[in-house]
């Protein structure tokens, strides 16, 4: 495989696939001449799909006190979601529950990469957590992994779905 440019191994990460740019196959020719399975038209060119790997996270990923206290179980204006995890019993007298249930969700799930910028490598898990009054909330997790520091940080959650009890 040749990679040119690539911002994850095998192409230019997009909505959780890698686009190979140029994919050399057994007998000698490139990914460009043959038709793809799945792909897109690029400055002339076709690109083709290749899945991205799924990994787990760095077992020293950080989430921030904060973000859990002062912006997910504090009502916002625009994007609240406290309302959505208080219905899974996630409160903020108890922002532990939820840094505990956000860490399993990143030890037990694998992380999809996303995307990259000059920050880091975004990565998306999407996983159920368990609050204290049984209600299971589906849930998007995103995180990012800083180039500089190597760190691999929570950043947010993204409501999905309330599941019954």
């Amino acid at each position: 495989m040749v990679n040119r440019g690539a911002i994850c191994p095998g192409g230019v990460t997009q909505l959780g696939a890698c686009w190979a740019n140029e994919e050399q196959f057994e007998d000698g020719s490139s990914g460009w001449n043959r038709e793809p399975r799945l792909g897109l038209r690029f400055a002339g060119h076709q690109l083709r799909l290749k899945q991205a790997e799924c990994m787990k996270l760095s077992a020293e990923a950080v989430i921030a006190r904060s973000k859990i206290t002062d912006y997910l179980l504090v009502h916002q204006a625009r994007s609240d979601k406290s309302a959505f995890l208080a219905l899974g019993g996630f409160l903020k007298d108890n922002p532990d529950v939820l840094i505990a249930e956000l860490t399993r969700l990143r030890v037990e799930v694998e992380a999809d990469q996303v995307g990259s910028n000059f920050f880091g490598y975004y990565y998306e898990l999407v996983g159920i957590l368990r609050g204290p009054v049984g209600v299971g909330l589906k849930v998007k997790t995103v995180w990012m992994t800083e180039h500089l520091s190597g760190l691999t940080k929570f950043i947010t959650l993204i409501p999905i779905k309330i599941l019954k009890s």
